[in-house]
């Protein structure tokens, strides 16, 4: 019987080298493990940058949108990695945000951060929103052009249902512009690079908020003056229910001023700011002295009560 060859199809050659070659030609591509950031770890002194290797320099370079192609020694890796991490030290107060890259924060940064003296752009997100993922590009985009001029940041809202219903997020992607601890614009829906830009921006413009009157400093003095504790909050605020509740489990007495009750709850807010250099909620004081929010401040509530100090201070002030 004469031999019949037959020209083997294109796809049937490349499934037969990538056979020979060990590799399955049905096996699915799998991404490549990214290495964990170093950032953590780091610090701006270039001594300690010096023992990393220029892989992990060019890492961490990138990981902060910094182009390091043109670097040609290393040398010039390690200055570009100090410089940034130098402008990241006073960049964010939780350490969870660097300049020119949008971080994903928890409930607990947001906290920290949002009682920062700095603009905050926030994008509160859901992972299964398609328009919030057609714009995670656009938001990036955003965030290295501003640059070291404001903090971006995205919040998981079903991680964090409770902050997203506070921050009265009704639709998604929600986008809420703060500067001095205090919302100034938000927008609902995707938005472009530009777009986003322009919206920072013009927020940023506008006038900083005027100094609390008189009247307000007065009545934050005598509020923080009366004997025991007291505690800053607003109804809709998750952290100031469970700084509450802290208290309540210890059978602490304290003085409770609803900044959104009050006609004078936004001078009284900012009169805070210029007192402690934030205007975020709850602020709590004891004895006078201002110990922080829940998770954070001077040191913060939890952390003081996890400390071993709550008890003892609340006694002193004749709180418990």
């Amino acid at each position: 019987m004469a031999f019949q060859s037959k020209m083997l199809q294109p796809r049937t050659l490349l499934m037969a080298a990538l056979t020979i070659s060990g590799v399955h030609a049905f096996a699915p591509v799998r991404p490549r493990a990214r290495a964990a950031p170093l950032s953590a770890q780091l610090s701006a002194d270039r001594e300690s940058l010096r023992t990393l290797r220029v892989k992990e320099l060019q890492s961490e370079l990138g990981l902060r949108n910094i182009r390091w192609q043109t670097f040609l020694e290393k040398e010039e890796l390690v200055v570009a990695l100090s410089l940034a991490l130098e402008a990241e030290a006073g960049f964010s107060e939780s350490g969870a945000l660097s300049p020119g890259v949008v971080g994903d924060i928890s409930a607990a940064d947001f906290e920290v951060e949002a009682g920062g003296d700095g603009p905050l752009l926030l994008d509160i997100y859901a992972t299964w929103c398609g328009p919030c993922q057609m714009m995670a590009p656009e938001l990036a985009r955003a965030a290295e052009e501003l640059g070291a001029d404001c903090r971006v940041c995205k919040l998981d809202s079903d991680k964090y249902p409770q902050l997203a219903s506070a921050l009265r997020c009704g639709g998604l992607p929600t986008l809420v512009l703060f500067r001095g601890g205090a919302e100034v614009d938000r927008v609902e829906g995707a938005l472009s690079a530009a777009q986003l830009v322009a919206f920072a921006r013009g927020g940023l413009a506008r006038a900083p908020p005027a100094a609390p009157p008189a009247a307000a400093a007065a009545a934050l003095d005598a509020a923080i003056a009366a004997p025991g504790a007291v505690v800053f909050a607003t109804a809709s605020c998750p952290f100031c229910a469970e700084a509450r509740a802290l208290l309540d489990s210890k059978g602490a007495t304290y003085a409770l001023v609803d900044l959104d009750a009050r006609p004078d709850g936004a001078e009284l807010r900012a009169a805070l700011g210029t007192r402690v250099g934030r205007t975020s909620v709850p602020a709590v004081f004891i004895g006078g002295e201002y110990v922080g929010g829940m998770n954070d401040g001077a040191p913060g509530l939890r952390p003081l009560d996890a400390a071993g100090g709550l008890d003892a201070k609340l006694q002193a002030a004749g709180a418990l």
